[in-house]
């Protein structure tokens, strides 16, 4: 009989846990959400988050603050989301680089993205280019990597710091075709471009958005295109994969929240993510900025990070860029 009364007593206890759940995620939010995210205003992911942030609002009926807690690569916004409480107040807006990169180049960053971390949802890839000064003769991507070839070692690219996809996309270029550049990595996007127009570095390596007004004015020429499709707006550009076989490389971003997140309110927030990337409004908003949403299950999503983490250690290892 006591097992018994033990055994039922037991199942109550669960039935009970799993009612409180239910009645959790009916019931949230109940107060303001923040999106924290490792980079500042104006950035690609800031951008995105304001503009999910405005829209979920309405859904939530609570306000959606943005959190700007840039530096380190990320690893300061990662380290605060980690430390949450598990209750969908407090969630990671995480650019690929957080996740996939700085935990492999940061010896101080000591968080798991996929152990200590629930993955919610993908928001949007943010897809990058490759450009060429404007007295670089060499303009396609075939005579970019014949020259580096040719010239090993000679040839500039530049690009954001080591701890981000670009800077990685000149090494996996390299370990594909055999070319040798001579990666100068800034800590400013806008000091790529300058050394670029100025003619210190041949080509450069960023996100899609802020490089297109350059291109745009002449200032600057496009390369090509690190995606697996032609996007809207960009059909006279070509595509990396239609030199080089399979590649494609684009920067992304999750939403993440603390281990432990109760997978009924994982569901709801999916949902109303999902249900707002698929919004017209959303869609238009994100493409002027060069974004292209993703909404995905948060099983799927888990799947995408841990394929992106393997793919990008593996560059990382072969290129020898040591943890600092």
């Amino acid at each position: 009989m006591r097992v018994g009364q033990s055994a039922l007593k037991a199942l109550l206890g669960a039935l009970a846990l799993a009612g409180c759940g239910i009645a959790n995620a009916q019931a949230w939010p109940s107060r303001s959400v923040h999106f924290v995210l490792g980079a500042p205003a104006g950035t690609a992911p800031d951008v995105a988050a304001r503009i999910l942030a405005e829209r979920l609002g309405v859904t939530w009926g609570q306000a959606v603050v943005v959190e700007n807690k840039p530096g380190a690569g990320g690893m300061l916004a990662m380290e605060l989301v980690k430390g949450s409480a598990a209750d969908g107040y407090t969630l990671m807006f995480a650019h690929a680089g957080a996740v996939v990169v700085t935990p492999k180049f940061l010896k101080a960053a000591r968080y798991d993205p996929v152990g200590e971390f629930t993955s919610i949802g993908l928001v949007a890839d943010s897809p990058m280019m490759i450009v060429a000064g404007s007295g670089v003769k060499e303009r396609t991507l075939a005579e970019m990597v014949k020259a580096a070839k040719a010239y090993p070692g000679q040839l500039a690219l530049g690009s954001t710091e080591q701890s981000t996809l670009p800077f990685l996309v000149g090494h996996s270029i390299e370990q594909i075709t055999g070319a040798a550049f001579l990666h100068v990595p800034f800590n400013q996007p806008a000091q790529a471009m300058q050394a670029l127009v100025n003619g210190d570095v041949q080509y450069a390596v960023d996100g899609i958005a802020p490089l297109l007004p350059m291109v745009k004015s002449g200032r600057i020429n496009a390369v090509a295109v690190t995606t697996d499709r032609v996007l809207p707006g960009l059909e006279g550009i070509a595509l990396v994969k239609d030199t080089i076989p399979g590649f494609v490389a684009v920067g992304w971003f999750a939403l993440l929240g603390p281990k432990g997140l109760p997978a009924d309110l994982v569901t709801k927030i999916n949902h109303d993510l999902n249900q707002a990337l698929g919004e017209p409004d959303v869609a238009t908003k994100m493409h002027n900025v060069s974004l292209f949403p993703k909404p995905k299950s948060p099983a799927d999503t888990l799947n995408f990070i841990k394929a992106e983490i393997d793919k990008w250690a593996a560059v990382l290892k072969k290129a020898g860029v040591e943890p600092i």
